[in-house]
């Protein structure tokens, strides 16, 4: 039979207690503890965007693509959780950012010109003719 518990962190009332203990008690078991749960979240969000509705540049491998967004979106966590005032609102923040981390990075490697979007792709090698 497969285990129906939650771990601490997955759900948003868990958040908002972990984000309180953060703010009110910051010992290093719940520091350690909020932004594991933080990083789930933030990974399940661009997970999401990127596997479920297939945000990501064709060129690219969705799993590549959303390592890269994840990384973006653990910048910008470190950047703002300290602004965050309401542990009421972690969730959608988090949310926010890992929806805001996805769509930076495809425009990272999706630019605009007169003539349309210029994509920037790999160049693929060409073979070469080993027959002289």
């Amino acid at each position: 039979m497969a285990d129906t518990t939650k771990k601490d962190g997955d759900s948003r009332e868990d958040l908002t207690r972990l984000y309180f203990l953060y703010i009110t008690h910051p010992t290093p078991e719940t520091l350690d503890a909020f932004f594991q749960a933080c990083f789930v979240n933030l990974r399940k969000t661009i997970n999401y965007y990127v596997h479920e509705k297939r945000i990501y540049p064709s060129f690219l491998a969705p799993s590549t693509f959303a390592e890269d967004a994840f990384s973006l979106a653990v910048v910008k966590f470190w950047g703002g959780v300290h602004k965050v005032r309401n542990p009421e609102q972690i969730k959608a923040w988090l949310d926010t950012v890992g929806h805001s981390a996805v769509v930076e990075e495809l425009l990272s490697w999706i630019r605009r010109s007169k003539k349309g979007p210029i994509r920037w792709e790999p160049f693929e090698p060409e073979a070469e003719d080993d027959a002289a």
